[in-house]
């Protein structure tokens, strides 16, 4: 799959650079699209390769708001407002900052894309819970159908025009890796939550290797 995105990335890129004005554009945006699709593809299998990931202590209130700073050009561009919460005392989490960082990262970016147009508003929000710690994405967009709840792990489905369907499957390995949970509850009209349920202390985090 990546190899085949590769080559249509190229050849829509020939076409663009080969035609008129009125076709360019459109070209380029398909080039675009194709290129985000192969590097969601090409993330999704170095996460397959991936030995062991790195532990460190990750202060989560300012880890957050960097995560959220780094969307402000894309949550301003489909008019949604994104901000941190933080419920009560939180404890110190203990994981892969740089891949912990990308899988709450991707949910952020689904939620911004979730309610582009809509003017919804996007929380991320990280509270004590039982074990360990919880992270939650919420927004109030759309919702997902009840028939494609069951569906939004599997890598490559999505319903979105142009989305890669990797995003939620790469954070479940993620959180996985570190012995925690993924949970998507949403209602159609009542917006979606993805909940990273996450033990803090660290220990045993390492990949599972898929068959």
């Amino acid at each position: 799959m990546k190899n085949v995105l590769g080559v249509l990335a190229a050849r829509a890129r020939a076409a663009r650079r080969a035609a008129d004005d009125i076709l360019a554009p459109k070209l380029a945006e398909l080039e675009r699209e194709l290129g985000e699709l192969f590097d969601g593809w090409a993330r999704y299998l170095r996460s397959t390769q991936l030995e062991r990931p790195t532990v460190e202590p990750i202060e989560v209130g300012a880890w957050l708001a960097e995560l959220v700073a780094a969307t402000e050009v894309a949550a301003a561009a489909a008019e949604v407002e994104v901000t941190v919460e933080l419920a009560g005392a939180v404890p110190v989490l203990h994981g892969d900052r740089r891949l912990l960082g990308e899988a709450v990262g991707n949910l952020i970016d689904n939620a911004i894309a979730a309610g582009a147009g809509h003017r919804a508003h996007v929380v991320v929000r990280a509270r004590e819970a039982e074990g360990g710690l919880a992270i939650d994405v919420a927004d109030d967009g759309p919702g997902i159908a009840a028939v494609d709840l069951p569906r939004v792990l599997a890598p490559g489905y999505t319903t979105k025009p142009t989305g890669s369907g990797l995003g939620l499957p790469l954070a479940e390995r993620i959180v996985a890796a570190h012995r925690g949970r993924l949970l998507v509850r949403s209602e159609p009209g009542a917006g979606t939550t993805v909940t990273l349920a996450l033990p803090t202390d660290g220990v045993g985090v390492r990949w599972r290797r898929s068959r």
